[in-house]
């Protein structure tokens, strides 16, 4: 399904680029982010360190003490998980009330200049981010540790927040991205669709040829397939000239045989004149296969049944005017035969014309549309076909009655040009007592 749908591919391939192109945004933001989260954290760490350094005093005996402790109240809570912790050199000087009894690790080498940062362990397993910096006492040589520590937490817990944030936002710019995309390629697509549309009312017989502006890129192509059509009518359309013509330059020499012939008597004359009667039913036969393989070439040809059937009504009724047949019919969901006028009455007028022979006062005719399909329906109140004979009557030639007149060859023509036409021809038992034959085709749209 996939690989034949030209919208799902291009709305699938856009859609993992989109998503590859935000997931790496996605990294790469919150990379930014981190190292962002980590120098704001690690300048507000630094920041103390100063703060505690100008709160640092020398006493009398040049030994450094603290005027007071830092203002930010977390340096008060105990384990809140901010400390800093003053150191001399051999000696531990002090520390914020929030390490309580307890401190973290120093660095093992006192650092130079603007200080350095390294993770260690403080109390109750808190992870920690110390920054640690070496002073000089003003007026004097005495070195100053000062350790300022913040809990890693802290940075976890901003990190998190703008990943879940990042993914939230990146997510819906996602879906609106592909949603757009999807509207994108169904209007891009829209003149395909419309085209195949137009295509199925050609076939349908509501239109004849693709109109209408078309885009630059399909334009090309919409003229292939009307030329296309075009060719493919005007060869469907010769075939079926050529068809009649053949027939009618047969049928003159076989009529002019069938004089002939009358003039001969005795059993040679009769032998003639079947003879040619075969020969005029078989070329008929041909013809009508000719004409119908012509036609399935013409796309759009479509013909409405119930005009049909009254037409062959009315004609029937005269035909048989002295039998005083009741030809009763019905069609239901106003259905149509995907195909010409002309070979339906043939279908439907041998038929008809067969129940009106072996009838004995009652036809029926219906037509209608069932699970997709036309089904036409003609039966009888006659004497009807056993069940084991009635595939015989459907091979060419065979009859089943010697005294009445006929080839043989009506209901096997009806069977063909319905193959022809993707349908079929069945014989069943009619509940009026007689013959049911069933026509059934590939529906054709209203």
């Amino acid at each position: 399904m996939f690989l034949n749908s030209i919208s799902l591919r291009l709305v699938v391939g856009a859609s993992l680029w989109i998503t590859g192109a935000l997931v790496l945004t996605g990294v790469v933001l919150n990379a930014f982010h981190c190292d962002h989260v980590e120098q704001e954290f690690d300048s507000y760490l630094s920041d103390h360190a100063k703060e505690i350094f100008t709160l640092t005093d020398v006493d009398g005996n040049g030994q450094p003490y603290l005027k007071r402790h830092p203002a930010d109240p977390r340096f008060n809570d105990l384990f809140s998980g901010w400390y800093w912790q003053m150191h001399v050199p051999g000696r531990h000087l002090s520390s914020s009330r929030s390490l309580g009894d307890g401190n973290f690790p120093e660095p093992a080498v006192w650092p130079r200049g603007k200080g350095t940062i390294y993770v260690t362990d403080g109390p109750r397993n808190q992870s920690l981010r110390v920054y640690a910096r070496t002073f000089t006492m003003p007026d004097s040589d005495q070195k100053l540790l000062i350790l300022v520590a913040g809990s890693t937490a802290e940075i976890e817990k901003e990190i998190n927040a703008f990943s879940n944030a990042i993914k939230v936002i990146l997510t819906l710019l996602g879906l609106g991205l592909i949603g757009a995309i999807v509207l994108q390629v169904r209007f891009g697509l829209k003149p395909l669709r419309r085209m195949s549309q137009t295509l199925s009312d050609i076939r349908a017989g509501h239109a004849a040829r693709i109109e209408g502006p078309m885009p630059v890129e399909i334009a090309p192509l919409a003229k292939e397939l009307n030329a296309l059509l075009d060719y493919i009518t005007r060869v469907s359309e010769r075939a079926r000239t050529q068809a009649d013509d053949l027939a009618h330059m047969l049928k003159t020499p076989l009529t002019v045989l069938r004089n002939e012939g009358e003039r001969i008597e005795g059993e040679a004359g009769e032998v003639v004149r079947q003879q040619i009667a075969l020969m005029n039913a078989r070329v008929s036969h041909h013809v009508f296969r000719a004409r119908v393989a012509g036609l399935q070439g013409i796309l759009g040809a479509r013909t409405e049944v119930c005009p049909v059937i009254e037409g062959l009504r009315r004609t029937l009724l005269r035909i048989f005017e002295d039998r005083h047949i009741d030809i009763d019919f019905s069609v239901t969901k106003n259905p149509y035969f995907q195909g010409d006028r002309q070979d339906l009455e043939e279908m439907l007028g041998n038929l008809m014309e067969n129940g009106c022979k072996w009838s004995r006062q009652r036809i029926r005719v219906h037509g209608e549309l069932e699970n997709g399909e036309l089904n036409l329906i003609v039966e009888d109140d006659g004497p009807g076909i056993p069940v084991k004979l009635r595939s015989d009557v459907l091979d060419r030639g065979r009859r089943l009655d010697e005294s009445t007149p006929g080839s043989g060859l009506g209901l096997s023509i009806v069977r063909e040009m319905a193959e022809l036409y993707g349908g079929s021809l069945k014989l069943e038992e009619s509940p009026l007592g007689g013959l049911l034959a069933r026509l059934r085709f590939p529906a054709a749209e209203a």
